[in-house]
Protein backbone atom coordinates (compact mmCIF):
# COMPACT_ATOMS: atom_id res chain seq x y z
CA UNK A 1 0.00 0.00 0.00
CA UNK A 2 1.49 3.39 -0.49
CA UNK A 3 1.11 6.21 2.38
CA UNK A 4 0.17 9.82 1.70
CA UNK A 5 2.24 10.99 4.96
CA UNK A 6 4.66 8.72 7.67
CA UNK A 7 5.20 10.29 11.14
CA UNK A 8 8.63 8.59 12.63
CA UNK A 9 8.61 8.86 16.37
CA UNK A 10 12.46 8.46 17.64
CA UNK A 11 13.26 6.94 20.95
CA UNK A 12 13.41 10.29 22.44
CA UNK A 13 10.26 11.13 21.70
CA UNK A 14 11.39 13.71 18.65
CA UNK A 15 9.08 13.73 15.75
CA UNK A 16 9.83 13.72 12.15
CA UNK A 17 7.11 14.53 9.37
CA UNK A 18 7.01 12.59 6.13
CA UNK A 19 4.74 13.88 2.85
CA UNK A 20 4.79 12.07 -0.23
CA UNK A 21 3.41 13.20 -3.75
CA UNK A 22 1.54 9.43 -4.20
CA UNK A 23 4.35 7.53 -4.21
CA UNK A 24 7.41 7.21 -1.50
CA UNK A 25 9.83 7.78 -3.96
CA UNK A 26 8.13 11.28 -4.53
CA UNK A 27 8.80 12.38 -1.33
CA UNK A 28 9.30 16.49 -0.82
CA UNK A 29 8.59 16.99 2.28
CA UNK A 30 10.09 16.15 5.49
CA UNK A 31 10.71 18.26 8.83
CA UNK A 32 10.31 18.02 12.51
CA UNK A 33 7.33 19.40 14.33
CA UNK A 34 6.11 19.25 18.01
CA UNK A 35 2.44 18.03 19.10
CA UNK A 36 -0.19 20.27 17.72
CA UNK A 37 2.43 21.96 14.83
CA UNK A 38 0.08 20.44 12.07
CA UNK A 39 -2.90 20.72 13.24
CA UNK A 40 -3.35 24.03 13.73
CA UNK A 41 -1.57 25.28 10.64
CA UNK A 42 -4.60 23.15 9.08
CA UNK A 43 -6.78 25.15 11.76
CA UNK A 44 -4.92 29.03 10.69
CA UNK A 45 -5.44 27.78 7.40
CA UNK A 46 -9.04 26.61 7.32
CA UNK A 47 -9.73 30.02 9.03
CA UNK A 48 -7.84 31.85 6.32
CA UNK A 49 -6.22 30.65 3.36
CA UNK A 50 -4.74 33.40 1.94
CA UNK A 51 -3.26 33.98 5.55
CA UNK A 52 0.15 31.96 4.44
CA UNK A 53 0.48 33.26 1.13
CA UNK A 54 3.30 36.00 1.85
CA UNK A 55 5.31 32.88 4.01
CA UNK A 56 4.70 30.03 1.33
CA UNK A 57 6.30 32.63 -1.42
CA UNK A 58 9.41 33.47 0.88
CA UNK A 59 9.83 30.06 1.64
CA UNK A 60 9.26 28.13 -1.55
CA UNK A 61 11.67 30.98 -3.44
CA UNK A 62 14.13 30.93 -0.95
CA UNK A 63 16.52 28.55 -2.83
CA UNK A 64 16.01 30.31 -5.95
CA UNK A 65 17.80 32.94 -3.91
CA UNK A 66 20.74 31.18 -2.74
CA UNK A 67 23.88 30.97 -4.13
CA UNK A 68 24.99 28.75 -7.48
CA UNK A 69 27.40 26.04 -6.75
CA UNK A 70 28.53 24.79 -10.16
CA UNK A 71 27.39 20.91 -10.58
CA UNK A 72 29.52 20.22 -13.61
CA UNK A 73 31.38 22.31 -16.25
CA UNK A 74 29.01 24.86 -17.63
CA UNK A 75 25.97 23.76 -14.73
CA UNK A 76 25.37 25.45 -11.69
CA UNK A 77 22.36 24.88 -9.49
CA UNK A 78 21.42 26.41 -6.08
CA UNK A 79 23.53 25.68 -2.84
CA UNK A 80 21.08 23.68 -1.27
CA UNK A 81 23.62 23.59 1.90
CA UNK A 82 22.97 27.08 2.23
CA UNK A 83 19.13 26.73 3.07
CA UNK A 84 17.31 25.60 5.61
CA UNK A 85 15.35 22.01 4.66
CA UNK A 86 13.25 22.10 7.36
CA UNK A 87 12.16 26.07 6.29
CA UNK A 88 11.58 25.18 2.87
CA UNK A 89 9.81 21.87 3.44
CA UNK A 90 7.28 23.51 5.67
CA UNK A 91 6.73 25.47 2.93
CA UNK A 92 5.43 22.64 0.70
CA UNK A 93 3.54 21.33 3.07
CA UNK A 94 1.35 24.29 4.00
CA UNK A 95 0.80 24.15 -0.13
CA UNK A 96 -0.45 20.72 -0.01
CA UNK A 97 -3.01 21.95 3.12
CA UNK A 98 -4.03 24.94 0.89
CA UNK A 99 -5.16 22.07 -1.81
CA UNK A 100 -6.87 19.91 0.31
CA UNK A 101 -10.61 19.22 -0.27
CA UNK A 102 -12.63 21.32 1.07
CA UNK A 103 -15.02 18.86 3.06
CA UNK A 104 -11.28 17.40 5.01
CA UNK A 105 -10.21 20.77 5.75
CA UNK A 106 -13.26 22.20 7.00
CA UNK A 107 -12.62 20.00 9.91
CA UNK A 108 -10.28 22.51 11.32
CA UNK A 109 -12.85 25.27 11.12
CA UNK A 110 -14.13 25.29 14.47
CA UNK A 111 -12.30 27.23 17.45
CA UNK A 112 -11.55 24.46 19.36
CA UNK A 113 -9.33 21.54 18.00
CA UNK A 114 -11.28 18.06 16.09
CA UNK A 115 -13.33 16.40 18.07
CA UNK A 116 -11.37 12.96 18.40
CA UNK A 117 -13.99 10.02 19.39
CA UNK A 118 -13.08 7.51 22.07
CA UNK A 119 -11.85 4.97 19.94
CA UNK A 120 -10.09 6.82 17.17
CA UNK A 121 -8.39 3.72 15.75
CA UNK A 122 -11.39 2.94 14.19
CA UNK A 123 -12.12 5.97 10.86
CA UNK A 124 -15.31 7.28 11.60
CA UNK A 125 -16.69 10.96 10.66
CA UNK A 126 -13.67 11.78 12.96
CA UNK A 127 -11.49 9.06 13.10
CA UNK A 128 -8.03 7.98 11.32
CA UNK A 129 -6.35 5.18 9.27
CA UNK A 130 -3.47 4.59 10.68
CA UNK A 131 -0.12 1.84 10.13
CA UNK A 132 1.84 1.18 13.04
CA UNK A 133 5.65 -0.63 12.36
CA UNK A 134 9.06 -0.16 14.29
CA UNK A 135 12.16 0.68 12.06
CA UNK A 136 14.93 -0.91 14.27
CA UNK A 137 17.76 0.39 12.44
CA UNK A 138 16.95 4.23 13.29
CA UNK A 139 15.38 3.01 16.90
CA UNK A 140 11.62 4.95 15.96
CA UNK A 141 8.03 4.09 15.70
CA UNK A 142 6.60 4.49 12.35
CA UNK A 143 3.27 5.27 11.49
CA UNK A 144 1.93 5.21 7.97
CA UNK A 145 -1.32 7.12 7.05
CA UNK A 146 -3.32 6.64 3.44
CA UNK A 147 -4.15 10.64 3.55
CA UNK A 148 -2.96 13.71 4.89
CA UNK A 149 -6.58 14.24 6.83
CA UNK A 150 -5.51 11.28 8.60
CA UNK A 151 -2.01 12.55 9.79
CA UNK A 152 -3.23 15.54 10.79
CA UNK A 153 -6.12 14.03 12.83
CA UNK A 154 -3.62 11.91 14.74
CA UNK A 155 -2.35 14.96 15.48
CA UNK A 156 -4.76 16.17 16.58
CA UNK A 157 -5.26 13.15 18.90
CA UNK A 158 -2.05 12.89 20.36
CA UNK A 159 -2.73 17.31 21.65
CA UNK A 160 -5.86 15.69 23.69
CA UNK A 161 -3.57 12.78 24.38
CA UNK A 162 -0.90 14.99 26.10
CA UNK A 163 -3.29 17.87 27.13
CA UNK A 164 -1.39 20.74 25.47
CA UNK A 165 -2.96 23.90 24.45
CA UNK A 166 -2.31 26.24 21.37
CA UNK A 167 -1.93 30.11 22.26
CA UNK A 168 -2.68 33.21 20.13
CA UNK A 169 0.56 34.76 18.68
CA UNK A 170 0.38 38.55 20.01
CA UNK A 171 2.01 39.89 16.76
CA UNK A 172 -0.07 38.02 13.73
CA UNK A 173 -2.93 36.84 16.00
CA UNK A 174 -2.35 32.74 14.38
CA UNK A 175 -2.66 30.46 16.92
CA UNK A 176 0.77 27.93 17.87
CA UNK A 177 2.53 26.05 20.37
CA UNK A 178 4.99 27.41 22.64
CA UNK A 179 7.08 24.08 22.59
CA UNK A 180 10.52 25.99 23.70
CA UNK A 181 8.97 28.30 26.21
CA UNK A 182 5.65 27.99 27.92
CA UNK A 183 4.95 31.38 28.32
CA UNK A 184 6.18 32.32 24.35
CA UNK A 185 3.73 35.60 22.61
CA UNK A 186 5.08 34.92 19.42
CA UNK A 187 4.98 32.16 16.69
CA UNK A 188 7.66 31.42 14.11
CA UNK A 189 5.43 32.11 11.32
CA UNK A 190 6.93 34.49 8.42
CA UNK A 191 5.35 37.99 9.27
CA UNK A 192 7.32 40.24 7.38
CA UNK A 193 10.32 40.74 4.65
CA UNK A 194 11.00 37.03 5.96
CA UNK A 195 10.97 36.97 9.51
CA UNK A 196 9.44 35.47 11.81
CA UNK A 197 6.44 36.70 14.40
CA UNK A 198 9.46 36.32 17.14
CA UNK A 199 11.89 37.45 14.97
CA UNK A 200 9.88 40.52 14.96
CA UNK A 201 8.64 40.11 18.61
CA UNK A 202 12.30 40.55 19.87
CA UNK A 203 13.34 43.48 17.60
CA UNK A 204 9.92 45.53 18.89
CA UNK A 205 11.21 44.34 22.34
CA UNK A 206 14.51 46.04 21.71
CA UNK A 207 13.61 48.78 19.93
CA UNK A 208 10.96 49.36 23.19
CA UNK A 209 13.69 49.04 25.43
CA UNK A 210 15.49 51.87 23.65
CA UNK A 211 12.75 54.28 23.52
CA UNK A 212 11.98 53.88 27.17
CA UNK A 213 16.04 54.11 27.68
CA UNK A 214 16.20 57.43 26.08
CA UNK A 215 12.90 58.76 27.75
CA UNK A 216 13.90 58.10 30.97
CA UNK A 217 17.19 59.20 30.39
CA UNK A 218 15.52 62.83 29.00
CA UNK A 219 13.17 63.34 31.72
CA UNK A 220 15.79 62.56 34.16
CA UNK A 221 17.76 65.41 32.41
CA UNK A 222 14.74 67.24 32.34
CA UNK A 223 14.22 66.85 36.01
CA UNK A 224 17.82 68.07 36.12
CA UNK A 225 17.25 71.63 35.21
CA UNK A 226 14.14 72.34 36.97
CA UNK A 227 15.88 71.24 40.22
CA UNK A 228 18.80 73.70 38.96
CA UNK A 229 16.09 76.76 38.32
CA UNK A 230 14.57 77.00 41.74
CA UNK A 231 14.20 80.64 41.28
CA UNK A 232 12.23 80.71 37.63
CA UNK A 233 8.74 81.64 37.86
CA UNK A 234 5.81 78.43 38.09
CA UNK A 235 9.08 76.02 37.31
CA UNK A 236 7.43 72.97 39.13
CA UNK A 237 4.02 73.86 37.21
CA UNK A 238 5.77 74.01 33.44
CA UNK A 239 7.84 71.22 34.43
CA UNK A 240 4.87 69.21 35.02
CA UNK A 241 3.24 70.36 31.55
CA UNK A 242 6.38 69.19 29.82
CA UNK A 243 6.25 65.63 31.20
CA UNK A 244 2.47 65.71 29.88
CA UNK A 245 3.80 66.65 26.70
CA UNK A 246 6.36 64.23 26.64
CA UNK A 247 4.47 61.15 27.66
CA UNK A 248 1.79 62.02 24.55
CA UNK A 249 4.98 62.14 22.42
CA UNK A 250 6.81 58.51 24.72
CA UNK A 251 3.18 56.79 22.89
CA UNK A 252 3.54 58.40 19.34
CA UNK A 253 6.79 56.49 19.46
CA UNK A 254 5.93 53.16 21.03
CA UNK A 255 2.67 53.32 18.18
CA UNK A 256 5.14 54.17 15.88
CA UNK A 257 3.83 57.02 14.60
CA UNK A 258 7.01 58.97 15.29
CA UNK A 259 10.35 58.01 14.65
CA UNK A 260 12.90 57.84 17.73
CA UNK A 261 14.71 60.71 16.80
CA UNK A 262 11.70 62.61 16.73
CA UNK A 263 10.10 61.77 19.76
CA UNK A 264 14.15 62.86 21.29
CA UNK A 265 13.91 65.79 19.36
CA UNK A 266 10.14 66.98 20.71
CA UNK A 267 11.04 66.49 24.38
CA UNK A 268 14.94 67.60 24.83
CA UNK A 269 14.61 71.10 24.51
CA UNK A 270 14.22 74.03 26.91
CA UNK A 271 11.16 76.23 25.42
CA UNK A 272 9.04 74.77 28.04
CA UNK A 273 11.28 76.82 30.95
CA UNK A 274 10.85 79.94 29.43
Amino acid sequence: MNYAAEIFIGQNVERCFHLYAGQPEGQFASFHYGVGDLVVTARNLANDRDAYNQELKFRLNKPLAAPLVELSPGIKIPDWRETDGEFINFGAFVSVLKDMPEEELSAFKPSSLPFIPSNPWERGESGFDVHFSFDRQIGATLLSFSSLHDALMYDSYEVKKYDVHPVKCQNCGKLFFPHSRSDEIYCDNIFRNGKTCKDLGYEMKVKADQIMKEYRRIYKMQNARKQRNPQKRNIAARFDDWAVSAKQALKLCQNGEITLEEMKHRISGTDWMS
